[in-house]
């Protein structure tokens, strides 16, 4: 990645790979669905919880326009509180699975900005470019094991984390089929969700309708 290119480029840069690699809809897996990228300007905003309307980086719909998942794309500068509070604080409250990509290194970094803000049910990646690859673009997937190293002395909590290290066979093929496989059981969630909703407002639409009474139905 050439070193003169500014936080915006380089976000965007990265959105746009990280959709092209994880987000690359619609596919014979979902037709349905489409990727919409909100770099650099706004493309498609979702109405948060509290009404108002927010941009994803990343936001991938159905054809109905029913929100399937979003993904926040951060660089080393918007890595930080302020990112945590007001973006993805939100992006996590949007009814579907929320994907949070943070440069490489800043993973543990994340995780303590995320339990400040009280952030919860963010799935954290993280993205960098390869030099010597032609600035191929790298992403690990990072999970929330139990960790023992946090209940044990720095020392051991450090062997501990090497042995895992040592013993973990993932490769970087392995690890995107993971993250694809984990994208599909989001959108099936997601689709059964919006199956059972259709199917509650079908149900309610046929119930007969009580003109004399004030008190709501519930």
């Amino acid at each position: 990645m050439p070193l003169d290119e500014t936080t915006a480029t380089i976000q965007y840069r990265a959105a746009r790979d990280i959709a092209a690699a994880r987000f690359n809809f619609p596919n014979d897996e979902n037709p349905d669905f489409q990727t919409t990228i909100n770099l650099p300007a706004l493309q498609l905003s979702v109405r948060g919880p509290g009404g108002e309307e927010v941009g994803p980086d990343v936001v991938v719909t159905d054809t109905k326009g029913v929100l399937q998942m979003v993904a926040a794309v951060e660089t080393d500068h918007t890595t930080n509180e302020t990112s945590a509070a007001l973006r993805w604080r939100t992006f996590a409250t949007l009814g579907a699975p929320f994907y949070l990509y943070v440069p490489a290194g800043m993973a543990e970094t994340t995780k303590k900005l995320l339990k400040d803000a009280g952030v919860k049910g963010a799935k954290i990646r993280t993205w960098r470019y390869i030099a010597g690859l032609n600035w191929q673009l790298d992403l690990t997937d990072i999970t929330h094991e139990f960790d023992l190293g946090d209940l044990v002395p720095p020392l051991l909590g450090s062997i501990l984390g090497a042995r895992k290290k040592a013993r973990d066979p993932a490769t970087d093929e392995e690890r995107a089929r993971r993250e694809a496989q984990e994208v599909e059981q989001d959108a099936e969630r997601q689709r059964r969700r919006e199956e059972q909703r259709a199917a509650r407002m079908a149900a309610r639409a046929d119930e007969p309708e009580y003109p004399h009474t004030t008190a709501p139905r519930r």
